[in-house]
């Protein structure tokens, strides 16, 4: 807001000669002055703080809307009770059944895997294969809890996991196709290039669509 002297109806086009006008129009140099000013450019490392604040401000606004239930039912993003329900039953029915395979062959070679894998001699090959086949297995169990335990508001690791999964079958995918074509140089500094490309867009991606909004299930009570 600006003093009284600021808000008199005068113009800097057409200065007066009285003394009224002399001070409304000498009255305006301040403002114009802090106007003209540059605005202060700001570092990479400064707009990353502004943006861990908006994010932890955001966290904080849902922490205290999950003790109002009102507030609560407001986030069911304009589905109703039936169809969040329904949806979210067949989103589990999904994951139970994909984890229910993979366990499955998990069993069937878990005999070949002990007289070929535990009975032998660590190499680094072995190390790779149990790193590989047991990573997926124990992420897929960790990642079911959130399917099936009610969970009020989390950071779950869910992106991580993922990530690491990704990672491990995209090494393996290069060391076969490496041995394919007889252990071609060009071949895997191709492979290697691509992979080293496909890190940074993957992350990237991850840091500008932020955290995904959760969805909490509308009506009087939580979804079981």
């Amino acid at each position: 807001m600006y003093p009284w002297y600021q808000s008199q109806p005068c113009s800097l086009h057409s200065p007066s000669k009285s003394a009224t006008g002399l001070f409304c129009n000498y009255a305006h140099v301040p403002a114009l002055l802090e106007f003209s000013k540059p605005q202060p450019v700001r570092t990479t490392l400064e707009l990353r703080r502004i943006r861990r604040r908006a994010l932890f401000e955001d966290k904080l606004s849902h922490l205290s809307s999950l003790n109002d239930p009102a507030a609560a039912d407001n986030d069911s993003g304009g589905v109703d009770y039936a169809r969040f329900t329904s949806d979210h039953r067949i989103y589990r029915s999904l994951f139970l059944a994909g984890f229910s395979v993979l366990a499955y062959d998990h069993l069937l070679t878990l005999h070949t895997e002990v007289k070929y894998i535990w009975k032998s001699k660590l190499r680094p090959s072995t190390l790779w294969f149990l790193l590989l086949r047991y990573t997926c297995l124990a992420s897929n169990i960790w990642v079911s809890t959130f399917y099936f335990v009610i969970i009020d508001y989390e950071d779950s690791s869910e992106e991580v996991l993922l990530i690491l999964q990704e990672l491990l079958i995209e090494l393996t995918l290069i060391v076969r196709v490496f041995a394919m074509y007889g252990r071609n140089p060009w071949i895997l500094a191709v492979l290697a290039l691509v992979l080293l490309v496909a890190i940074p867009l993957v992350l990237w991606t991850i840091i500008t669509n932020g955290r995904p909004k959760i969805v909490t299930a509308p009506g009087p009570g939580r979804l079981r």
